[in-house]
Formats: structure tokens, sequence, C-alpha cells
């Protein structure tokens, strides 16, 4: 059998981008421990630890494989704050001023808690999974590709309640010079 260019160059494209599947999708019994997520509440239940397992699986080639992540900006930060259950699992890349850094409870993974600051100025909460956290710089612009986890309620530092999108990531990048 003989194999013309175009079909020769499409299998090479197709071998190479299943080489950089670096962002595995939800296995179905992760995507079910997420749909338990209650919106509001902290991260103290399964839905987190799901995501947390999930997102371990990921390599350090994670943003090679990372063509099809919504990008946040304003529209997505609201659409995750209004219809959560559309966008729960939803691959999404992050940018942004990293605020403050916080260990979450050791019972559900080796996780920090993250609040970034988007260009637009929205907080955004990022879970930032793996072992190598502790060193971050507070202030520094940070890069880390997420799935959509739920909207958080917590009392801000102004000592009123506020909602905000919380996300799960690993393998960030932080910028360098800052």
């Amino acid at each position: 059998m003989r194999l013309n260019r175009a079909v020769i160059s499409s299998l090479v494209l197709l071998l190479f981008a299943d080489g950089f599947a670096a962002v595995p999708d939800l296995s179905p019994t992760h995507r079910i421990e997420l749909e338990t997520a209650r919106d509001g509440e902290d991260y103290t239940e399964q839905a987190f630890v799901a995501l947390v397992e999930h997102v371990r699986q990921w390599d350090g080639a994670v943003w090679e494989g990372a063509a099809d992540a919504v990008v946040i900006d304003a529209e997505v930060t609201a659409s995750l704050l209004t219809a959560p259950d559309e966008f729960r699992g939803q691959l999404i890349s992050i940018e942004g001023r990293l605020e403050q850094a916080t260990w979450v409870n050791p019972a559900y993974g080796t996780a920090r808690e993250w609040f970034v600051r988007l260009e637009d100025g929205r907080p955004i909460i990022v879970y930032a999974v793996g072992d190598r956290h502790g060193s971050e710089q507070i202030g520094a612009s940070v890069s880390i590709l997420t799935r959509f986890y739920k909207p958080i309620e917590l009392i801000a530092r102004d000592g009123r309640t506020r909602r905000y999108p919380a996300l799960v990531g690993t393998h960030p990048r932080f910028a360098t010079g800052d």
C-alpha cells in the first residue's frame, strides 16, 4: 500500500500531537466526584480531592498540551460565578499577580491556596498542587494551567463576605525579574 505525502504528514502530526497530550481528560470517576462540589463552601470535600488527584497526573510539559484551555478574562470570571455547572472541570489558563499563599489542610493533599489578582484587578483563588510550593514570591507574576472547581465564599480582608472563582492547577510559571 502506498501512502501519499498528505496522509503521511497527517499521521506524523497526529502522532506528534498525541505525544504532547500532557493534560489528561478528567476520568469518569473524577468527573462524578467533581459534580458533588458544594458551591459557596470551602474546599473540604471529595470534589476538591478529586481535582487534586487529577492535576497530580499532569507532567511538567502540561503547557504544550494546553492549546484548548480557556484564557481567563472578566467575561470568563463572571461566567464561572454565575453558571458554575457549565464550566466545572473546564481547562483554564490563568495569568496574574500572586497576592497571598497559605497551605491547605494536609488531609486534602499537598496544595497551597493562592489569591491571584488578574490583569483587570479581579481576585481569584487557585489551589496550586505540588510539593515544591511554599517558596512563592508574593507580588510575582504567575501563569498556571488549572481546571475550574467552583465559586467559594470567603471573608475578605475588608471583613465582607465575597465570592471568588476557585480553580485547581499545577506546574506554575513565575516571571523572572519580578
